[in-house]
C-alpha cells in the first residue's frame, strides 16, 4: 500500500480541525493545568521574566527546592496532557460525553489507554534524553565499556523512528482497545516509513515554530502589563496551544490509522449495515396472487354491470 505525504498532512489537518468543536474540553484542561502551576509557583513565561512577583514564590536561587517543584509540576503536566487526549478521543471518536469528575469511575479500559498513552511518549522521548545524556558524558578509557555505551547509544538514536512507524498502533489501541496488529502495521509501512517520518517531523516543525512566535508574543504583553491577571491569561493561552500541539500529533496517529488500517473503522466511522435481501420468489408469488385478485375482482364488476344493463 502506498501512502501520499500530502494525504497524511492533509488528513490530519482536518481532524485537528474536528477537534476544536471539542472547545469546553481545551479550556478546562488549560485552566487546570494553569491552576496546577500557579500553586507550584511554576508560571514558566511570567516567572522566568520577572521573579520578583508574588506568584513566583518559588525562587531559583536554591536550585535544588526550585528544581524539585519544576519536576512535580512536570510529571503533574504530562498526566494532565495524557488525560486530556484520552478524555478528547473517547469525545471525538467514541461520542462520549466525558467530565473530569469521571475519573473516579475509571475501569481497567481507561487505564490500559491512558497506560498506551505513557508508554508511546516514553519510548519517543526517554531515548532522545539519553541519547544526550551519553553523548555529553566524559569518554571512559575502557574500549569495551565505551562500546557499549555506543550500542546503547545506537539503539536510542533508532528506537523513535520505530516508534514512528507504529504510530498507527496507539490510534488503534484507544480505538479498539487491544493490541494493534504489529506485522500488517510493519508489512503496510514497509515503503511508506521514510514519508511518515518525514510527515511528522514537517509537523514537529510547524508546532514548534507556532508555539515559539505565541510565547514570544505572550512574553512581550506580559512585559508590558506586569499584573496578576495579565499572567493568568499569559500562561493559560500558552497551556491552551500546548494542548492544540499535543492533540495535533495524537491525530496524526488517528490519521496513520485511517489510512494504514481502513478495515478498522471506529464504530461511528463504519458503514451502514446492508438492509436483508428480500427473497425474490416469494416476491413474485406475492405479485402473482395480487395480480389475480386484481383480475377476479374486475370479472366480477364486469358481470354486475352486464347484469343491470340487463335489468
Amino acid at each position: 500500500m502506498k501512502l501520499a505525504f500530502f494525504q497524511i498532512i492533509w488528513k490530519t489537518l482536518i481532524l485537528i480541525e474536528n477537534t476544536f468543536s471539542y472547545w469546553r474540553t481545551y479550556m478546562f484542561y488549560a485552566l487546570l493545568i494553569t491552576i496546577i502551576s500557579a500553586g507550584l509557583g511554576q508560571w514558566g513565561l511570567s516567572c522566568m521574566t520577572n521573579q520578583d512577583k508574588a506568584w513566583c514564590f518559588i525562587s531559583m536561587q536554591d536550585i535544588n527546592f526550585w528544581s524539585f517543584f519544576y519536576v512535580l509540576n512536570l510529571c503533574l503536566k504530562i498526566f494532565i496532557w495524557l488525560l486530556f487526549c484520552y478524555v478528547l478521543y473517547e469525545e471525538m471518536i467514541h461520542r462520549q460525553k466525558m467530565s473530569f469528575w469521571e475519573i473516579k469511575n475509571f475501569n481497567k479500559g481507561s487505564i490500559y489507554k491512558i497506560a498506551a498513552l505513557f508508554i508511546s511518549a516514553f519510548l519517543f522521548v526517554v531515548p532522545i534524553a539519553a541519547a544526550f545524556i551519553i553523548f555529553t558524558k566524559k569518554a571512559n578509557p575502557d574500549w569495551r565499556i565505551e562500546a557499549v555505551w555506543f550500542l546503547i547509544t545506537f539503539i536510542c538514536c533508532w528506537l523513535p523512528f520505530l516508534v514512528l512507524r507504529f504510530s498507527a498502533g496507539i490510534s488503534y489501541v484507544l480505538d479498539k482497545q487491544e493490541l494493534p496488529p504489529f506485522k500488517k502495521i510493519w508489512v503496510t509501512t514497509e515503503n511508506n516509513n521514510f514519508k511518515i517520518i518525514f510527515a511528522f517531523c514537517l509537523f514537529l516543525l510547524i508546532m514548534n515554530i507556532f508555539e515559539l512566535r505565541v510565547s514570544s508574543f505572550l512574553k512581550d504583553f506580559y512585559k508590558t502589563y506586569k499584573n496578576f491577571v495579565v499572567a493568568f491569561g499569559v500562561e493559560f493561552l500558552n497551556n491552551l496551544v500546548n494542548l492544540v500541539i499535543v492533540s495535533g500529533f495524537l491525530m496524526l496517529t488517528r490519521a496513520l490509522q485511517l489510512l494504514i488500517l481502513p478495515e478498522n473503522p471506529s464504530p461511528q466511522e463504519a458503514p451502514a449495515k446492508p438492509l436483508p435481501q428480500k427473497n425474490d420468489t416469494a416476491e413474485r408469488k406475492t405479485e402473482k396472487t395480487a395480480s389475480g385478485v386484481k383480475k377476479t375482482a374486475k370479472k366480477s364488476k364486469s358481470t354486475k354491470t352486464k347484469k343491470n344493463k340487463k335489468i
